[in-house]
């Protein structure tokens, strides 16, 4: 499924909404107390809450913590390579994702083993921050859009170190 993933302009917080190719809204990403108490709260369209994001304080790596309800789904580690960073997905006992692609650019995949199980590609020309994410069926679309958040947040917050 086709999902479009926008950040929200003139918020007080990291907030994404997300919505089919028809202007359904599917989740929310509020991130209005994100930079105080480091978490992201992902609604569903009617606006109950599914889980969160949460940015581990004390790491020596930047790691975010992807939640559905209690769940731990994954955790995403940005790693420095020697010329780029690099995004580790663990999603803890089952196949990690592999991320091939230009992050920088907002152009990239997401791989299990070497299927391709999701695409991630910026809107050109719009004011806002917006992009395609294309989740194969058999993907949990929350993680998937949770990891292009995150993705988005580590390439992009203005204190990115």
């Amino acid at each position: 499924m086709e999902y479009i993933l926008k950040e929200k302009s003139f918020t007080m917080g990291d907030d994404f909404v997300v919505k089919d190719k028809e202007g359904n809204k599917h989740f929310l990403f509020d991130g209005k107390a994100f930079r105080i108490g480091e978490k992201l709260i992902v609604k569903d369209a009617e606006g109950n809450k599914l889980g969160h994001i949460r940015k581990k304080m004390i790491s020596l790596k930047k790691t975010y913590e992807v939640y559905k309800g209690e769940e731990l789904l994954a955790k995403v580690k940005k790693k420095k390579g020697l010329f780029r960073k690099k995004i580790k997905i663990d999603v803890g006992g089952k196949e990690d994702y592999k991320i091939k692609g230009n992050m920088m650019g907002r152009e990239y995949s997401f791989l299990k083993g070497k299927k391709e199980v999701a695409t991630v590609s910026k809107k050109r020309f719009k004011i806002q921050d917006s992009y395609s994410v294309v989740v194969s069926e058999e993907e949990d679309p929350l993680l998937i859009l949770a990891t292009a958040v995150i993705i988005d947040l580590i390439y992009y917050e203005k204190d990115n170190k």
